[in-house]
């Protein structure tokens, strides 16, 4: 009779232990107002999926310690044809200042140290002459170096 009470005494705190669990489903194996045969339907995905789960750690583990490798490869470049349709100019020229053209310039690609447009083509003839070529860059020369 003791050995009924301590497995009554199991039996109810692995009753516990499954509604309490994560583990998905478990709990629906363990509750007797489901009825037996949707315990049994989840019974069956329970341990396939733990089944699955073994087999597939099994395999890996066993491929692992295979310690396949391979040193030969072969590279096959696809050679496509790509179009890229971009405007030419790098910034709005319309918003820089000449604030903006001597602080960020160098930094941006517009200018180098000497204040130096890097590509005059990518920019219409009037605006640099009118920006650059009749600019006095010694006045605005400190700024830069004060920045």
């Amino acid at each position: 009779m003791a050995s009924t009470t301590s497995s009554d005494k199991y039996l109810v705190q692995f009753h516990e232990f499954t509604e309490d669990s994560d583990l998905h489903g478990i709990k629906q194996l363990t509750r007797v107002q489901n009825g037996w045969f949707r315990r049994v339907v989840w019974g069956a995905m329970v341990f396939s999926s733990l089944g699955v789960l073994i087999y597939t750690t099994i395999n890996q583990i066993i491929y692992f310690f295979n310690y396949e490798h391979s040193t030969k490869y072969d590279i096959n470049f696809v050679h496509q044809l790509a179009i890229t349709i971009c405007n030419a100019n790098k910034h709005r020229r319309s918003s820089l200042t000449f604030k903006d053209i001597v602080i960020m310039g160098p930094h941006l690609g517009l200018t180098d140290y000497n204040m130096t447009l890097q590509h005059p083509e990518l920019y219409p003839p009037d605006w640099y002459n009118e920006t650059f070529l009749q600019t006095n860059w010694t006045e605005i020369k400190p700024l830069y170096n004060g920045l």
